[in-house]
């Protein structure tokens, strides 16, 4: 077992004007929880878990100001706890280098992460590690330092994102797989951290930005099901650098022993999934982000809900258009003028919606953070309410990016922003009163 963080507590926590405009709905208090002027900080992803059950704390990251390249692997991190409940506290939990993705257990008990190493050809592995939410101790739970199962190399490289399942008995991430000599290939692991065990149980060159996330049911016909991000490509070298990446991606629903491999029928020749993607709440459905191509050229962003459909690996079928596609998907955003959403998120009811708004071609100055309803009936249409203006460089750097997401209670939005100096993380209390 190893010693807590021997850090202070700090609080930082200011409100801030500026970012809700006439059109705000009133009563709506704007919240800056970092404001370093030495750090940046950033909230994890919008489909990450990072609360405990009862809404009261959630994790975010201090990263690089300046992230050395474009790839977020290669990003110093390190975990930080947020206690809304006491006065938005702010406690480090890893000091570890390589520390990368994390996910809080339902349960609320402890935050899972991984040690990665970034230089395949040291052959050293990765590890996952916890730590507890409680005393704040940590222990290795498991240590993959050798080639799994079918594979030639320990895996290595490990991916920004991880989730973990309902039961709290796994946990998933992206790696690399390679030995820096010759092209390795990219994995979706699996650690079984009640059996000690491991797995990929998918891999190939494209599964490099998988963002992998467990179903949130706690049905054991749904509980087990991953959905997987396919990218459409890029060329890895043997470190696993990333080169000519393409834009574009299929999305992927497989059981985490490898098993029952489906896509979600979302993507043609006039639709791409352009990569923000969850499940709708505890359902079995998911909510995929698409660009929609018109004939004179317009592009819309609609949000499509979208139950897997049988597949097979490496059919060249666009999803859209594989049997039983059509009576599997619906268009929650067709009552809205010109859908125009990138980032976004839905709360464990399936009801609650947050996201931001612009449309392809338009600058930063022009996003808007949204919260919607959609009902719990079939063929739901979304409904939405402005709240503010996350007034973000919004760049090509992802701790810039709005990332909105919402508290387990519906009543907070949450949001990254530069407005004012470094990436900051941002909450805006109110808008369980929009729903």
């Amino acid at each position: 077992m190893e010693t807590a963080v021997n850090g202070p507590v700090f609080r930082q926590a200011v409100d801030v004007e500026g970012l809700v405009t006439a059109d705000s709905s009133p009563g709506l208090r704007v919240v800056r929880i970092t404001s370093s002027s030495e750090h940046a900080h950033s909230h994890i992803y919008m489909e990450a878990p990072v609360f405990t059950p009862d809404g009261g704390r959630f994790i975010f990251q201090r990263v690089d100001p300046v992230p050395p390249d474009t790839n977020m692997q290669n990003r110093w991190r390190e975990y930080w706890l947020c206690d809304l409940e006491d006065n938005f506290a702010l406690r480090q939990l890893t000091d570890e280098p390589g520390a990368i993705a994390p996910c809080v257990t339902p349960d609320g008990r402890f935050m899972y992460y991984f040690i990665t190493e970034l230089d395949p050809r040291k052959r050293c592995g990765i590890r996952l590690k916890r730590v507890c939410l409680t005393s704040f101790t940590r222990e290795t739970v498991m240590v993959l330092d050798r080639a799994l199962s079918g594979l030639d190399a320990p895996p290595s490289r490990v991916y920004s994102l991880s989730t973990v399942r309902s039961d709290s008995a796994a946990v998933s991430t992206g790696v690399f797989i390679g030995d820096g000599e010759r092209n390795g290939t990219w994995g979706v692991l699996v650690c079984d951290v009640e059996r000690g065990s491991a797995d990929v149980v998918l891999a190939g060159p494209n599964y490099f930005n998988p963002h992998p996330q467990y179903s949130r049911s706690s049905d054991p016909k749904h509980c087990h099901d991953l959905l997987v991000q396919h990218n459409t490509g890029a060329d890895t070298d043997p470190l696993g650098g990333l080169t000519n990446r393409r834009s574009g991606c299929t999305v992927e629903v497989i059981r985490d022993d490898g098993s029952d491999f489906r896509e979600i029928p979302c993507g043609s020749a006039t639709e791409t999934c352009h990569g923000h993607q969850e499940w709708r709440g505890t359902s079995a459905t998911t909510l995929i982000g698409v660009n929609h191509t018109f004939p004179d050229g317009t592009v819309t962003r609609p949000v499509i809900e979208a139950a897997p459909v049988p597949a097979v690996q490496a059919d060249d079928t666009p999803p859209a258009l594989l049997p039983k596609a059509e009576t599997s998907r619906n268009d929650i955003t067709r009552e809205l003028d010109g859908p125009a959403f990138g980032h976004t998120a839905i709360d464990s009811t399936g009801t609650r919606f947050v996201g931001d708004w612009r449309a392809v071609g338009e600058g930063a100055e022009a996003t808007r953070l949204f919260v919607g309803t959609l009902p719990a009936v079939p063929d739901a249409a979304l409904s939405v309410r402005y709240v503010l203006h996350p007034r973000s460089s919004y760049t090509g750097d992802q701790v810039v990016h709005p990332h909105p997401f919402l508290s387990p209670d519906g009543t907070k939005a949450f949001f990254n922003s530069d407005f004012g100096g470094l990436p900051q993380i941002w909450m805006v209390d109110g808008v369980g009163d929009l729903f």
